[in-house]
């Protein structure tokens, strides 16, 4: 889980976040990969911003994915 702050214009480039919502998972990427957004907009991204209802289980079943 995260304690999110607003992003500086130059962080906003290269990370994906929710719309409405203020995030409390962030999902860092080994390398930058490239995203449509609305209006099929591509942008290369390396941070991944999720709100989930549970952020716990999902950090707990990925730590059993990645090892």
């Amino acid at each position: 889980m995260i304690k999110f702050e607003k992003l500086a214009k130059k962080d906003l480039k290269t990370s994906i976040t929710p719309l409405v919502i203020e995030p409390n998972v962030l999902i860092r990427l080994k390398s930058k990969i490239t995203v449509i957004r609305l209006f099929g907009k591509r942008q290369m991204v390396d941070h991944v911003y999720l709100f989930l209802d549970k952020p716990h289980e999902f950090q707990v079943e990925c730590h059993k994915l990645i090892g």
